[in-house]
């Protein structure tokens, strides 16, 4: 609180209740000091004394000026209960979130040094060194791939389109890849969404009767600079979580030998899960000038597992400014990176590269039925004679060995005797128990044996 009697010095005042200031002229005396401090302080000029000292033992002069210096210290007196007039400004950043009601908000009353920092680190996100990933290589079909790929080579690479990947997680720490199941979505040049789908449960149901599970996703994009947004790393995030959620834990002798996890993970039961390998694949065009045959090639990725639990939290999203860089939802929320705090962060940080993908491996499942859900593609009682025609006389585990024809038949066989009666077979090798499975769908195509 400051009173300007005209251009002269601030002197401050301490009292019981806090320091104020008043600005005075060089030369004023005693009785005009007492007049300012009243009137500006709301006191009564008789009930107020001003000393040098706390005890209030060394007194001003009575006569002449007083002889004070600008930002001078003086002792005022009274005996009534008042608000000070000057606030003061607390600037310790613990404290201020407490008076604030921050802290409060949480449900804790009471705040130690350690609690605090607890509570910070939660909204500290600290982005060092990408760790090595989880999956040492991957081994995809070609005639699934090939697939995917002669699909988006047909539409030009023109938009994107993402597929989901059934097969093995082997036992030296891979992943094999079998199918490709494209749910159904809508995607644009810039853009994936995945819709409602009544087929993927049996997309599901068809891999598990194989003996395959969810091993990662697929997407392709046209062409561009960047490898990924950040909107792809959510989503390849989102699909690492619901794989890790839908997965059981492993007997503990099923745990991969000499496949290292840090101290966090040992602690975490899902790092034993080999849906942890949870891979991504991401399909494009390639670029003049580099040193790989073809004209589109396929790269496996690994988000990782700190960019899935911060996904699971919904802790950033994509900017509106770039797309290749992640924003906290919040300024609460930042993320660390070489000891700096940042609200924003490139992709690179979330997803590590998986760069073995040059052992062979071939599925014993074909390729040749209509892919579900392609706009270009139906699955329909015709195309399944047409398939069947083009494979007659070959043994029928053979023709039914196409998982698309599989997902499409298990909407005409029985789901609980049929259709796990012909996965096995085809698993097998063997046709031996489903000849009566051959007549029904022979019969469904209307093709006379």
């Amino acid at each position: 609180a400051e009173l300007s009697s005209g251009m002269g010095l601030i002197v401050r005042l301490r009292t019981k209740d806090g320091t104020e200031r008043v600005t005075v002229e060089a030369d004023i005396t005693l009785a005009g000091l007492l007049d300012v401090v009243a009137v500006q302080l709301g006191l009564d000029r008789e009930e107020i004394s001003i000393t040098k000292d706390g005890p209030g033992r060394e007194h001003l002069a009575s006569a002449g000026p007083v002889g004070v210096r600008h930002g001078d210290m003086l002792f005022l007196h009274y005996h009534r209960e008042r608000n000070p007039l000057a606030k003061y400004e607390e600037k310790d950043p613990f404290k201020k979130l407490v008076q604030d009601g921050s802290l409060r908000k949480q449900g804790t009353t009471e705040w130690t040094l350690t609690s605090y920092l607890d509570y910070r680190s939660e909204r500290e996100f600290k982005l060092g060194k990408l760790p090595d990933p989880h999956c040492l290589f991957v081994s995809a079909d070609p005639g699934a791939s090939n697939n995917f790929l002669a699909n988006m080579q047909a539409v030009g690479f023109a938009c994107q389109r993402l597929g989901l990947l059934y097969g093995r997680f082997t036992e030296d720490g891979g992943a094999q890849v079998d199918a490709i199941y494209e749910p159904a979505q809508e995607c644009t040049d810039t853009s994936m969404r995945l819709l409602e789908d009544p087929l993927e449960c049996r997309g599901r149901a068809v891999a598990k009767m194989l003996g395959l599970e969810w091993v990662g996703w697929i997407f392709a994009h046209p062409p561009r600079a960047h490898a990924f947004t950040i909107d792809e790393i959510i989503l390849g995030a989102q699909l690492h979580a619901k794989a890790l959620d839908a997965a059981p834990l492993p007997a503990e002798d099923a745990i991969v030998p000499g496949h290292a996890h840090n101290v966090s993970e040992e602690l975490d039961h899902e790092a034993h899960k080999p849906a942890h390998r949870f891979v991504t694949l991401k399909a494009r065009l390639v670029v003049e000038g580099e040193s790989i045959e073809g004209v589109a090639t396929v790269e496996a990725y690994q988000v990782t597992d700190q960019c899935v639990n911060l996904v699971r939290k919904g802790a950033f999203k994509q900017s509106t400014t770039d797309v290749r860089v992640a924003k906290t939802l919040d300024a609460d929320h930042v993320f660390m990176i070489e000891q700096k705090e940042s609200r924003k962060a490139t992709a690179e940080h979330f997803v590590a590269r998986v760069h073995d993908m040059g052992r062979v491996y071939q599925s014993p499942l074909r390729i040749g039925f209509p892919v579900e859900n392609r706009p270009t593609q139906v699955q329909s009682q015709q195309s399944l004679r047409e398939h069947l025609l083009r494979k007659r006389g070959e043994p029928f585990h053979l023709v039914a060995a196409d998982f698309h024809l599989l997902v499409f038949v298990s909407n005409v066989l029985d789901v609980d005797t049929d259709m796990p009666l012909l996965c096995h077979a085809v698993a097998d090798g063997d046709s031996a128990n489903i000849e009566g499975i051959k007549v029904l769908l022979n019969a469904f195509a209307e093709i006379d044996d």
